[in-house]
């Protein structure tokens, strides 16, 4: 086995101009010996919640399987690893594909990738770590849902409620719940020795689309009537993130966040970077129920985040609120402990 997986490493040259250099010596050297977790679908774009997850993901896999060795792969090199990755069935080996937002017809690009690794990575165990679900096209559910019903072994995992009921209903595969991977960087992160000054505001490009020209006035006159420092950024990047750069992005955005004493978001990430960042967050509605659901199901009893409407009147008395609310960092550990379990089987024996 070992020497056939060599030989065909050295043989397979037309495998090999289909990848990318720096993919293509990450899988050079992997230990035919040992086991491996394949991490994929990793993302490369600048959407920092997106990167946040990736980081919290490849120091929760290094933490659950030690011994393991963690082979990362970006999303549009998966398909070109297809062949490499299936000589590796088998044994302790496994997949874990990246978490997120992105199980659905939101994202085609995604799920695409996501139906392609389930239907020619048999016989590996496979896991979808947390994510949100949403179909709005019964073509494309229906396809997904064929795909998902022809693996050996699948594991679904949502991370919030809302997610875990659809994909409970739609798909023959085992599920569980567990918060979004960013969660694991909760008290993890060294408090802020600088001061906090102002507020900051993390909103889509596009929320005017959403909210009415009356509201977004209400909410922009609030911020600068109660704050004489007012910064307007955004969880998504116009450029993309290495790798390499990945940890140095992330730990300035979030030095920036805790420099302030207010967060102001629509972002999903915008509202759990606030959590980990421990500064007191007011959350806008989006349009796809990702907050809604994640507050309902994780963050109802953190009073410093609290979730602003127009119908509940003026933002002002919810800013007042988690202003007032002292800080504490609360435990999510047990909401992890079905997803500990489910690594603990692959470290039997080791």
């Amino acid at each position: 086995m070992i020497e056939n997986t060599k030989q065909w490493l050295k043989g397979h040259w037309l495998w090999r101009l289909a990848i990318r250099p720096d993919i293509h010596e990450k899988l050079k050297k992997i230990d035919v010996t040992k086991p491996v977790v394949f991490y994929l679908g990793l993302p490369e774009h600048g959407n920092l919640g997106d990167q946040a997850i990736a980081q919290a993901t490849e120091a929760y896999l290094a933490k659950q399987l030690p011994n393991h060795q963690l082979v990362c792969v970006p999303n549009d090199a998966v398909v070109p690893c297809m062949p490499l990755i299936k000589r590796f069935s088998g044994g302790n080996n496994l997949v874990a594909l990246h978490g997120g937002g992105n199980l659905g017809d939101l994202w085609p690009g995604a799920e695409s990738v996501r139906r392609e690794i389930i239907s020619r990575l048999k016989g590996f165990p496979i896991i979808q770590l947390p994510q949100s679900m949403w179909f709005n096209d019964a073509v494309e559910k229906e396809l997904s849902q064929r795909v998902y019903e022809g693996a050996d072994d699948l594991t679904l995992v949502a991370r919030e409620k809302m997610s875990h009921g659809d994909m409970k209903e739609s798909f023959n595969a085992q599920t569980m719940l567990v918060p979004d991977m960013v969660f694991t960087l909760n008290k993890q992160l060294p408090d802020s020795a600088q001061a906090r000054h102002g507020v900051m505001t993390l909103f889509r490009a596009d929320i005017e689309k959403f909210y009415d020209e009356a509201v977004n006035t209400q909410v922009m006159q609030a911020l600068a009537t109660k704050f004489d420092r007012l910064t307007a950024m955004d969880t998504v990047l116009p450029d993309g993130v290495s790798e390499t750069e990945r940890a140095t992005i992330l730990t300035e955005f979030w030095d920036e966040m805790a420099s302030h004493e207010l967060i102001v978001t629509d972002r999903l990430h915008g509202m759990i970077f606030g959590l980990i960042t421990r500064t007191p967050t007011v959350v806008l509605q989006n349009n796809n129920g990702k907050i809604t659901a994640t507050m309902a199901t994780w963050l109802q009893n953190v009073p410093w985040i609290k979730l602003w409407q127009p119908e509940d009147g003026s933002i002002e008395s919810t800013i007042d609120d988690v202003l007032s609310t002292p800080v504490t960092s609360p435990d999510f550990t047990k909401h992890f402990q079905p997803l500990d379990d489910y690594f603990a089987s692959f470290r039997v024996g080791e």
